[in-house]
């Protein structure tokens, strides 16, 4: 894979760190997309991108507290993302959270009138599911 001989050459670069995690993300490489991501959004905080991508690996990983940790970043640079806050939810949601579940839930919802409901609908589905197994 060039892009890894090319970011492992510059450890160092957060956007390097960031694009070879979303690339391992794609491939449903978890455990080593996570392992960048992380180290993209240590050498930059402000990478709401990678930080993202960190969430949705970390849930498809089964590591829902982690997931949660990485979205609520995102959320708290990015507040009117109704995304954020459902994927927040979903990770809340499945790690046995049930009032922060519902939270970013709602946030979804309220803000969700500009963005691709179609996604956001699937998402609501999976935390309604994770909600009602935890009851």
């Amino acid at each position: 894979m060039h892009a890894r001989l090319g970011v492992e050459r510059d450890a160092d670069n957060a956007c390097g760190q960031a694009l070879l995690g979303e690339i391992l993300f794609q491939l449903e490489r978890n455990a080593e997309a996570a392992s960048a991501l992380e180290r993209a959004v240590t050498l930059d905080p402000q990478h709401l991108g990678a930080g993202f991508t960190l969430g949705l690996a970390r849930l498809d990983g089964d590591e829902p507290e982690a997931a949660l940790q990485a979205f609520n970043t995102f959320c708290d640079g990015m507040p009117e993302d109704a995304e954020g806050h459902a994927f927040a939810a979903l990770a809340a949601a499945r790690a046995g959270r049930r009032e922060e579940a519902v939270h970013h839930d709602r946030e979804a919802h309220r803000l969700e009138k500009t963005q691709d409901k179609s996604r956001l609908r699937r998402i609501y589905r999976e935390i309604k599911e994770a909600l009602a197994e935890e009851a």
